[in-house]
């Protein structure tokens, strides 16, 4: 019994206190047993009086209480480290495979291949010198023109973008359906995306996408937490070092949680859906690896987003609903 008290983490140091009566009691029943003529049972008892117990009493608690302390170190969530629930810690399930793309597969072109039209075009949209002038230059101009003329202000006026792009004929792009998208090399020679409807023998670029718009700015959205949905555009991340469970999000076990910023990485969002509904299913379909980290994945999407009746905080939304993969709205959605 007594060496079974002494495997208890911390409290087997007390076994120490009844030790050494116990142990003189069974010596004293050894020196008995010998004197009756029990030689090998009295030397036994003697050797395990003497030897076995009192080293086994003594290091037992040291080493069960040690133990202990690395379980009891790996359960505390020290300040200033995250660490998400071990569930979540998981690889993010791979996408049904049986689920159908939404849009065609992606097409890498060149500008010998379109001809100069589409170089007039971008030409013609980031050296338009007023508003007035760049509105006939962006598609869908019935629906998007009002949404211009309110974002550009005289606090935020729009300007001419300088680009170095030398626009050689073997210079790719990708294609998607009836969509461009290249990247601009503006003067500081950082690169900027920018995509481009075709119709018919021109092309006409796409404003909201070019800009990141959203129902509401970034500020905007954080300060007044909407709980109605509200659509924007944004860049989804997703990594084991991107999960965060508190306030009204908690579960892991219930929902998924992704890393929502703005292209300039300004602003961050924690979003989250409900692990296999539609908005769930879409983002973890278009996903994509990066070549570094490879551990993370990434997409740029056009999502409806809300704040909790109950939230606390400016960094934790829900995820209504997916509306198109990249920033660039398809003609019937």
């Amino acid at each position: 019994m007594i060496c079974g008290a002494a495997l208890l983490p911390f409290l087997g140091f007390a076994s120490w206190l009844i030790a050494s009566p116990v142990l003189l009691i069974t010596l004293i029943l050894a020196i008995i047993i010998l004197a009756r003529g029990g030689t090998a049972h009295g030397i036994f008892l003697l050797l395990v009086t003497l030897i076995g117990a009192p080293i086994f009493i003594f290091s037992a608690p040291f080493i069960s209480s040690s133990l202990g302390m690395v379980r009891v170190g790996q359960s505390i969530d020290w300040p200033g480290e995250h660490r998400a629930p071990a569930a979540s810690q998981s690889p993010l399930p791979h996408p049904d495979i049986s689920l159908k793309p939404d849009r065609p597969k992606l097409e890498t072109r060149s500008f010998a291949e379109y001809g100069p039209a589409l170089i007039t075009a971008v030409r013609k949209f980031v050296s338009a010198p007023t508003v007035e002038e760049m509105i006939p230059l962006v598609r869908d101009r019935q629906r998007v023109e009002p949404k211009i003329r309110a974002y550009y202000t005289a606090e935020r006026p729009w300007k001419p973008i300088e680009i170095n792009n030398r626009f050689d004929p073997s210079d790719l792009f990708t294609v998607d359906g009836d969509f461009v998208v290249l990247q601009l090399v503006l003067a500081n020679y950082s690169e900027m995306p920018v995509s481009f409807e075709r119709k018919g023998d021109s092309f006409l670029a796409d404003w909201e996408s070019f800009t990141g718009y959203g129902e509401l700015s970034w500020d905007e959205f954080q300060a007044n937490r909407p709980v109605q949905p509200v659509v924007m555009r944004v860049v989804v991340e997703k990594s084991i070092n991107t999960d965060y469970w508190n306030d009204a999000f908690t579960d892991h076990t219930t929902h998924n949680c992704y890393r929502l910023r703005d292209l300039k990485d300004d602003h961050h969002l924690s979003g989250y859906t409900l692990k296999d509904t539609p908005p769930d299913v879409k983002l973890r379909q278009h996903l994509k690896p990066l070549p570094q980290p490879a551990s993370l994945l990434r997409t740029l999407a056009v999502l409806r987003l809300r704040y909790p009746h109950n939230s606390k905080g400016a960094h934790q939304v829900e995820i209504v609903e997916f509306l198109e993969n990249g920033w660039v709205f398809k003609p019937g959605k």
